[in-house]
């Protein structure tokens, strides 16, 4: 369109603008497919009862399944849904490795069905495209490259450009900073490896450090309080909720983390 689609404020009717849920969400609503709302502690408590039925064996998990059983299960959960995305259809896999045979056997294992979850509904998704001939959109503008999705994601894409949708990257133009700053001198060290990284103090480029995340946090949101701008740009390492927390107390805009304790039952 006219409209610069990265510009704040600016929209256009008729345009959505959707994250991969959200599209996932829209497929099936122009498909036709149904997908019940299941809760992410139901598909663990299903997932749970067939790790522990693998873990009575020796496994790679199983001494953190005997500490931790549903913290394990929820990571193997990850790890399932994460190949899945990756195109993997539940079959074994030939000299894959004791992981990945673990898996295989959790995937296997009879009993309750496993609610559906993100990548499940993915995989139909993908198989009713194949099996139509229409294009539930006219264009599709791709933030990420595509090559950054997920395996099962591009396949959608293609099925997508194939029957007349079209798919576009938008490779949006970030002004870098002035060459001969400390900020610019370091990335064009982490880009090239090339250049003197050190820095000279203008004040581009600021690190803190803090016996504690909660120090560095306080200390981070007092500085932006009262010299931060418009275009400061926050590299954090560590816990997200403390700096969360320090920003909100001294009323400056927050990235509006949520954090959930691992002591709380979750069912």
């Amino acid at each position: 369109t006219e409209v610069d689609d990265a510009a704040l404020g600016a929209a256009d009717v008729g345009q959505a603008v959707l994250g991969p849920a959200g599209l996932l969400a829209d497929l099936e609503l122009r498909l036709g497919l149904l997908a019940p709302a299941v809760s992410t502690s139901l598909r663990i408590a299903r997932s749970s009862v067939r790790v522990a039925a693998c873990a009575e064996r020796v496994r790679f998990f199983s001494p953190s399944h005997t500490v931790d059983p549903w913290g394990t299960s929820r990571e193997l959960l990850q790890w399932r849904d994460d190949l899945v995305l990756a195109g993997w259809d539940g079959g074994s896999i030939a000299g894959a490795g004791p992981r990945l045979d673990a898996i295989h056997d959790i995937e296997s294992q009879r009993g309750l069905p496993m609610p559906m979850g993100f990548a499940d509904r993915l995989v139909v998704v993908e198989r009713e495209l194949r099996a139509t001939d229409n294009a539930p959109y006219d264009e599709i503008r791709l933030v990420d490259d595509e090559q950054l999705w997920a395996r099962l994601w591009r396949s959608i894409f293609n099925l997508l450009a194939e029957r007349g949708c079209i798919i576009k990257s938008a490779v949006p133009s970030f002004a870098g900073p002035f060459p001969d700053t400390d900020l610019g001198r370091l990335q064009t060290h982490l880009a090239t490896g090339s250049g003197d990284a050190k820095p000279l103090g203008d004040g581009t480029l600021l690190f803190l450090r803090a016996e504690t995340t909660w120090e560095v946090a306080s200390a981070t949101a007092a500085f932006l309080r009262h010299t931060g701008t418009a275009d400061t740009v926050i590299v954090r390492g560590g816990e997200h909720l403390p700096l969360d927390r320090e920003l909100v107390a001294l009323r400056v805009a927050s990235p509006g983390a949520t954090g959930q304790s691992s002591f709380r039952p979750a069912l």
